[in-house]
């Protein structure tokens, strides 16, 4: 099993010859997932537990290695890999021994599907979490104050700070929105129930990544206090119990996570959460003595004092080492199974010009010379949310694509599907294992923004009004996306593309985003000449 790293002087275990560290978090779903993964190939590992509480994931040091400034990431020696699914795609790619995907293109497809739609509802989860779990936890364990100073030690982003504070005043959302947000919840996961009847497992006949990245998450219903009930949902408690008997699925589980497993169906998180409903002029003498109790002892666990009286003295993060052996890169020709005798008829993408992630389908397929029909689903008038359509994407989310009798959703699986069938010369294939990460952190990068575009696109490219409360201020969210475009002007100086000399599924995904920017009065390429002259490129080769 890995050892913790707590700091720059830790040396890495004696067995971890391939020097690969996981940066993460006991209570993230998303590291779990990346641990199952290297338990079921069996590959040694050590561990950097990044305090989600105080922030630590947007300190300047961790948002050199993951410029999204989540968890988790993972270095392999000196090269650098993060966001759950890419990790472990990348696990897949470069130790392809105990396989966990299909090498059939619809197969990866599908399992690529499972990913998306568990990313969002982790949009979902993550809000009700800091409602119901962290915000409740951090209220009765510190002052909105000391919240503030201990997120200060980490960052001074004014967009982190003012989340911090709508958790600590649990203000994330409102009761209402609350409810909506658990409504979806349940009804996302009545689709897991329906995907698994009569199943073993979520693809195909076999274990896979679909079955990874699913489980964490839906596991941690819990923290809500949502039930996942036996009558509602048999197959998905059968599918759980059976994948809990896994090694690796136990074993994944940190005694931290335990620890806070338990916490979470403990009779503590639901007293808190209904003593904190009510206005604290209301409380009962009884209920206020409890309260300031159980924040001593949370203050306690979570190290609050510690914090507060060691600001000059934080911790070296733990930095990627030079591995052992030569990092290797892994090519990839050999595994997906392309399909030659697949015909382009018949395909049919579901989109809207105004949806980026639409735009970015329709070039690829201008891009591979797919001939496809294209059907229109109004935005405006919400058709995406539909019967009909969600019956093709249970998500609602555009675009959707079938092809014969298969749909698919998501713009990177879509993507992946028809590069496997449509593009057997590698003309924007990666060729290799640490190319197709990097042309996926650009994607998962791009992704990570999403929270900062959406209200801009929604605004300037819907017209309608901003749907996401908790972004507080446009100039903000430019500054955190310019802040994200630095990456793209240094890379861009030196190549031509983001991936070196080959146009790849990564450049057209920003294009689409940059047309987005396009429209916002505020933004333009002034301080960013590379991409200015990379986005005039894009332009005449998707022309």
């Amino acid at each position: 099993m890995s050892s913790v790293l707590h700091d720059s002087n830790d040396l890495l275990s004696i067995n971890n010859t391939e020097s690969l560290i996981l940066y993460g978090s006991a209570i993230s779903p998303c590291v779990r997932r990346c641990r199952i993964t290297l338990l079921e190939k069996g590959i040694q590992f050590d561990e950097v537990e990044i305090d989600l509480a105080s922030m630590e994931q947007r300190a300047p040091e961790y948002l050199q290695l993951n410029p999204n400034g989540f968890v988790p990431t993972l270095a392999h020696g000196e090269f650098v890999v993060y966001e759950s699914s890419v990790i472990n795609e990348y696990l897949e790619h470069q130790f392809p021994e105990q396989p966990l995907v299909a090498s059939d293109p619809a197969l990866i497809a599908e399992t690529q599907m499972w990913i998306a739609a568990e990313g969002a509802m982790a949009k979902l989860f993550r809000t009700v979490m800091y409602q119901r779990a962290q915000g409740p936890l951090q209220h009765v364990s510190r002052s909105h104050e000391e919240a503030q100073q201990i997120s200060r030690l980490y960052t001074d982003d004014p967009f982190d700070l003012a989340w911090e504070s709508k958790v600590w005043h649990l203000n994330v959302l409102t009761s209402e929105q609350e409810q909506r947000q658990v409504n979806k919840l349940l009804a996302w996961l009545d689709i897991v129930e329906k995907a698994l009847l009569g199943k073993k497992y979520l693809v195909g006949e076999q274990f896979s990544q679909a079955d990874i990245s699913m489980y964490p998450r839906i596991t941690m219903y819990d923290f809500l206090g949502l039930n996942i009930d036996q009558t509602r949902y048999p197959n998905v408690l059968r599918w759980m119990e059976n994948l809990a008997k896994r090694p690796s699925f136990a074993a994944s589980l940190s005694d931290k996570a335990r620890a806070l497993a338990k916490l979470a169906t403990g009779p503590v998180l639901p007293y808190l959460r209904k003593a904190l409903r009510q206005p604290s002029e209301q409380r009962s003498i009884l209920t206020k003595l409890k309260l300031k109790l159980l924040g001593k002892v949370i203050r306690k666990k979570q190290g609050v004092k510690q914090l507060l009286n060691h600001q000059q003295s934080l911790r070296q993060l733990p930095l990627p080492r030079a591995s052992q052996q030569e990092v290797v890169r892994q090519s990839l020709k050999k595994t997906i199974s392309t399909i030659s005798t697949m015909s382009n008829d018949d395909v049919i993408l579901f989109g809207h010009p105004l949806s980026p992630h639409s735009e970015r389908i329709v070039h690829l397929l201008k891009l591979l010379k797919v001939n496809y029909q294209f059907k229109q689903i109004d935005l405006v008038k919400n058709e995406h949310q539909t019967v009909e359509f969600s019956a093709i994407n249970p998500l609602c989310e555009l675009p959707a694509l079938s092809h014969g009798v298969n749909d698919f959703f998501d713009s990177n699986a879509i993507a992946q599907y028809l590069l496997a069938l449509f593009d057997q010369d590698f003309n924007y294939l990666a060729t290799d294992s640490q190319s197709q990460a990097q042309q996926q952190m650009w994607l998962a990068l791009e992704s990570g923004s999403h929270k900062e575009f959406k209200p801009l696109w929604e605004k300037y490219s819907l017209n309608r009004v901003n749907t996401q409360a908790h972004i507080i201020d446009e100039q903000q969210s430019l500054q955190r996306i310019k802040a994200k475009l630095e990456k793209l002007e240094l890379v861009l100086k030196k190549t031509p593309y983001l991936c070196g000399e080959q146009l790849s599924f990564a450049d057209i995904a920003w294009f689409s985003r940059f047309n987005v920017l396009n429209h916002v009065p505020q933004f333009d390429f002034n301080s960013c000449p590379a991409i200015a002259k990379w986005f005039e490129l894009m332009a005449k080769k998707l022309a």
